[in-house]
């Protein structure tokens, strides 16, 4: 059976990154949790590595990759 994997990112002030499978929230952490950064603006990569961990998938079997910013346009 297939399942539909989203990860979701939210680029600026706290950079997040969030694991939903099948319309279930499976992991979710701010980049500022690994830095000790408050309120990091880093990219989420250790954020990003800790959701695909909790859900044991790889970047490549993500279906989807929802960014949500105000510095970077909607069509880019």
């Amino acid at each position: 059976m297939n399942t539909m994997k989203i990860l979701g990112l939210s680029l600026g002030q706290l950079t997040t990154a969030s694991l939903m499978v099948d319309g279930t929230i499976i992991a979710c952490a701010s980049e500022e949790r690994f830095t000790r950064n408050k309120n990091d603006m880093a990219y989420p990569k250790r954020a990003i590595e800790y959701c695909l961990e909790k859900g044991n998938i790889n970047g490549s079997d993500l279906d989807v990759v929802a960014i949500a910013s105000l510095h970077i346009p909607a069509d880019y």
